[in-house]
């Protein structure tokens, strides 16, 4: 079993108690201070497990060059403020 979902099996009891709102809302400002900083973007970019594919498999889509043919949820961050 990987760290993250032991992790993710400790968490979400906490985040289960509290309005889905505010959690996002803590998410989004959370990742938008790590994002700010480049050891926050490492630690980003570390902890997501997503695997990077060759530039031939990225997909596009509205002009936009997509790393990967999944894509993030409606309202995951519809103002764009963890991106750097």
């Amino acid at each position: 079993m990987s760290w993250r979902v032991i992790l993710y099996q400790l968490i979400r009891p906490l985040l289960f108690l509290f309005d889905p709102e505010r959690i996002h809302r803590i998410t989004i400002d959370a990742l938008e201070v790590a994002g700010d900083t480049p050891i926050g973007r490492v630690l980003a970019s570390f902890s997501s497990g997503a695997p990077k594919a060759p530039p031939d498999r990225w997909a596009e889509v509205a002009g936009l060059r997509l790393r990967s043919r999944v894509g993030i949820g409606a309202g995951w961050d519809k103002d764009g403020r963890a991106l750097p």
